[in-house]
């Protein structure tokens, strides 16, 4: 087995070369994911995961803000990744600083359904819970989507029924 370390020191990867599934020890959680799919792309890295969750988590030295071609490019991986199959849905965004346009709320409102369920967020930012209520006010979202500080909690929504 090959170690690999995430930016996140509680998140530890273990790759098995015998069966090509990622395992995910997620020391916080004191569970273990079987990780489908991975693909690294240059916003960060998408994973499928086997409990049927599609994760995206920034990659934090590049990325900090969403924008209409890293929404395209993103889009085109987990359609890719999920084989056009909508599933829950759960991105990292405890380090996104950037505030996204009208333009780019509307792309996330009309795209979002083909490929989630429904999503879940992680963020520790006020800023960032009050502009997602907004827009979740403003735009009514096709699937339910949910802020949390913690991704054991978003896991745990995500997988209710």
């Amino acid at each position: 087995m090959t170690l690999i370390e995430f930016i996140d020191l509680k998140t530890i990867v273990y790759e098995s070369c015998q069966c090509n599934s990622i395992y995910l020890f997620y020391t916080q959680m004191n569970i273990e994911t079987t990780i489908l799919k991975v693909r690294e792309i240059s916003h960060g890295i998408v994973e499928l995961r086997a409990d049927n969750i599609l994760v995206f988590r920034p990659d934090l030295a590049t990325f900090k803000n969403y924008n209409l071609i890293v929404l395209e490019d993103l889009l085109e991986v987990f359609i890719e990744i999920t084989d056009g199959i909508p599933r829950p849905y759960l991105c990292d965004n405890k380090y996104i600083t950037g505030i996204t346009s009208k333009e780019e709320q509307v792309y996330i409102n009309e795209n979002m359904s083909k490929f989630a369920t429904k999503a879940a967020m992680i963020t520790n930012s006020s800023l960032i819970n009050f502009l997602v209520n907004s827009y979740i006010s403003f735009f009514k979202p096709k699937i339910a989507l949910k802020l949390f500080t913690t991704e054991n909690a978003a896991v745990e929504w995500l997988l209710m029924d």
